[in-house]
């Protein structure tokens, strides 16, 4: 009995120094000092931390304060995280499962950029090294007793007022930029086992999004919901629309009917490559293997640019799309002729059918040349028609 009693207390012992202990926080410049060094040395760039707090028992805590890592041989920011906090239960590890209760990330932040010679910002982070040696196949019962936790889980993830930047350098030095802000994401249970409900909002838009796994199976086969994207007032560098659509519109059956296409096109070969817009808009819902684009809009001072129709998990356009031009722009390709009786007008402006073929990263936006030719056929038959029987009452 006094035994059993000293082994008691000798627990309770244990456990009190374990649980003081385990609360210490390591927030002394001396650990940040410690592992942004080693960071940038093995990432041949400059990192920072400002706080780091660890604690063990009775759960896992991790708590990083504004972790940085700069471009390589830049002051630029490359990645950031503003604030991240991991909270996951001690017990559960010794049945082999993680069980973390929340992940939280404030402001964190991504910028890629690929240059004009194709090589991205992050080339030298994922550059390949030898293959290690192939190990001998363990025994049965050491694959038995594998380490590999049996149960993966995290109770939510919550990521608040992300960043994202794509810039491109074409060959030609001219840049293309694509950037979304102030995105929050939600994700209130995690496994690899069970549907995961993600939930995006931003200031330009907003996303719920349901599915099992990230292969792109498992996309087409379970991912489900609805997403929007909406942008007020912004620009696209490195790309003009209006002057790579009227290039494309480039057709001697266009140059036929449009006399001023031509003047238009080489005024246009002058202007900035960007394009300012005043209202941006994606609707899509994702369902069936299928990603239905419900709606898509550009709409600048030149033209309204409209498309609709299904893109798959590979991301490859073929969409039905049309193009309204501006009145302004409209009466320099007519030169001020009112072609209505030839090509549909839209509030004063030609309306031209497009397709949007291509790769969604660079698509093109090309005239549908048929659609076009049958119009304009109709219209030439109406006024043969018309012509004909005005000719035929007059000699009556």
């Amino acid at each position: 009995m006094k035994t059993l009693m000293q082994i008691l207390v000798g627990m309770i012992v244990l456990f009190s120094i374990l649980f003081v202990t385990a609360q210490i926080v390591i927030n002394r410049p001396f650990f940040c000092e410690k592992i942004t060094h080693a960071l940038s040395e093995k990432l041949h760039r400059q990192v920072s931390l400002e706080g780091l707090s660890l604690s063990v028992f009775p759960s896992i805590g991790l708590h990083l304060k504004e972790f940085k890592i700069l471009e390589k041989n830049k002051s630029d920011v490359f990645a950031r995280l503003g604030d991240l906090q991991i909270r996951a239960k001690f017990f559960p590890l010794f049945k082999k499962q993680v069980i973390v209760n929340d992940i939280i990330i404030e402001e964190p932040e991504m910028n890629i950029v690929k240059e004009s010679q194709g090589i991205f910002n992050f080339s030298d982070l994922v550059s390949s090294s030898p293959a290690p040696s192939t190990p001998s196949t363990p025994a049965k019962g050491i694959l038995e007793r594998s380490s590999s936790p049996r149960t993966v889980s995290v109770g939510k993830i919550h990521i608040n007022n992300a960043k994202f930047s794509y810039k491109e350098v074409l060959p030609s030095g001219e840049t293309q930029l694509f950037e979304i802000k102030g995105l929050d994401i939600h994700i209130d249970h995690f496994s690899l086992t069970d549907p995961v409900q993600v939930r995006a909002v931003s200031s330009s838009g907003k996303a719920s999004l349901k599915g099992i796994g990230l292969s792109r199976y498992d996309l087409e086969k379970t991912l489900t919901g609805h997403a929007k994207l909406e942008s007020k007032e912004g620009k696209i560098l490195g790309k003009n629309i209006t002057q790579e659509i009227l290039s494309k519109m480039n057709q001697p059956i266009l140059i036929k009917f449009l006399p001023g296409l031509a003047k238009l096109i080489q005024e246009r070969d002058q202007v900035l490559p960007e394009t300012r817009f005043t209202d941006f808009v994606v609707d899509l819902d994702i369902g069936n293997g299928k990603i239905n684009l419900e709606k898509a809009g550009l709409t600048t001072a030149d033209l309204s640019l409209r498309a609709s129709g299904p893109i798959d998990f590979s991301f490859q356009a073929n969409l039905g799309a049309h193009i309204v031009f501006s009145k302004e722009l409209t009466e320099k390709m007519t030169q001020g002729q009112d072609l209505s009786n030839k090509l549909p007008y839209e509030n004063g402006g030609l309306h031209i059918p497009v397709r949007i073929t291509g790769p969604l990263s660079k698509p093109v936006i090309v005239p549908d040349l048929g659609v076009i030719l049958s119009t304009l056929t109709k219209g030439e038959l109406s006024d043969k028609i018309g012509g004909f029987l005005r000719g035929g009452k007059g000699k009556k």
